[in-house]
């Protein structure tokens, strides 16, 4: 578990392991790809629910303008 802090909104950000995981990957420059796979590497996960759980924390982490889409 590790934390997170927005320095524009001084919001702390609590993220969970797997979370955490996927942040680093971004901050890595990961490729979306890449990133489910560290996931189902790490986790023992099928595919499948490695990118519903990633989508899902870009989903939060771009309503909470914390990361951009590229491209």
């Amino acid at each position: 578990m590790g934390f997170w802090l927005d320095l524009d909104t001084r919001q702390y950000y609590r993220l969970n392991e797997s979370a955490m995981l996927i942040w680093q990957a971004l901050e890595n420059g990961f490729s979306f790809d890449q990133i489910v796979k560290e996931i189902t590497t790490t986790y023992a996960v099928n595919n499948k629910r490695a990118i519903t759980s990633a989508e899902a924390l870009l989903r939060q982490l771009q309503k909470r303008k914390l990361v951009r889409p590229s491209g």
